[in-house]
Order: C-alpha cells, then structure tokens, then sequence
C-alpha cells in the first residue's frame, strides 16, 4: 500500500468517492464488455478503466458518474494508456 505525508488528506480524498458510485462503476464495467476474459472482475484492464473512472469521480464530483462513461474510458484506456486516457477522458467530458 501507498503511504502519504498527510494521512489525513488521503483519508478526505478516499471518502469522497460515494459508494454509490463505485457500485455502478462497477456493474457498468461488467456489463460493458460481458464474456471478455481482459475486462473480468478486478483484472488486467478492468482496474485501469475503474481507476480512471473513480479518480475522474473525484476530480469532479458535480459531474460524477453517468451510465455509460466506460465506453470511452475503454476504448481511451486501450489506445493511450491510463494516464492519457484520464486526460483526454475528463477533456471530452468536461468540454475543454
């Protein structure tokens, strides 16, 4: 596990994320591409596409999540990598 100077900080940043959130993050995910072994449960791909959704979650929580954010995540995620999928991710959201 990670550990920060500021424990405290990351503590706040963490319980930004509503429970909410994560769960359909989740179902969405496995309903996206459902039978493909790269996008099961907590593998590979998987974890990559929900880390850019939940960090995209807390970078702008008047936003949020929407049903069907992984589609661009994926495809973003497979052709840039996850740190360029996260930027041009919040991008096309966001409209900048």
């Amino acid at each position: 596990t990670r550990r920060y100077k500021d424990e405290g900080y990351s503590k706040k940043v963490v319980s930004q994320i509503s429970i909410h959130s994560l769960i359909f993050i989740d179902k969405d995910i496995c309903r996206s591409f459902n039978g493909k072994t790269q996008f099961d449960s907590k593998v590979g791909l998987n974890i990559e596409v929900t880390e850019i959704l939940e960090v995209f979650h807390i970078y702008r929580p008047d936003v949020s999540y929407v049903q069907g954010m992984t589609y661009p995540a994926i495809v973003l995620n497979l052709i840039v990598g996850k740190y360029k999928a996260f930027a041009i991710f919040c991008n096309l959201i966001i409209g900048n």
